[in-house]
């Protein structure tokens, strides 16, 4: 299977047929410098164009890529949040234990 990409789909399309045409050729001297068993190569299926995505199909795909990235990190950030069990003053470890704090050590 040989692929053509080009950004014109015309010049792919040329590529892919130049190619196809050079491997069949008769006496080909490619693989007579390869090989010594003389293969026969043929062509199943002539080469075509496999439809690709339109422009704006693109910009589509982009927006809707974006706001999933967004979406994906935003409730990420909100899991860890949920998920963090640390104790960061008092008021959290008087809610977490169910007891007075009697003293604490200030922050500088």
């Amino acid at each position: 299977m040989i692929d053509a990409i080009s950004a014109v789909a015309d010049d792919a399309l040329l590529l892919a047929r130049t190619a196809a045409a050079m491997l069949t050729m008769p006496d080909n001297a490619y693989f007579a410098a390869i090989s010594a068993q003389n293969p026969l190569v043929t062509v199943v299926d002539p080469p075509a164009l496999i439809g690709g995505t339109p422009a704006s199909r693109i910009g589509l795909d982009i927006a809707i890529r974006t706001l999933l990235g967004l979406f994906t990190g935003i409730a990420l950030a909100f899991l860890l949040d949920y998920v963090d069990d640390t104790v960061r003053g008092r008021q959290d470890l008087e809610e977490q234990l169910g007891l007075v704090v009697l003293g604490e050590i200030p922050r500088y």
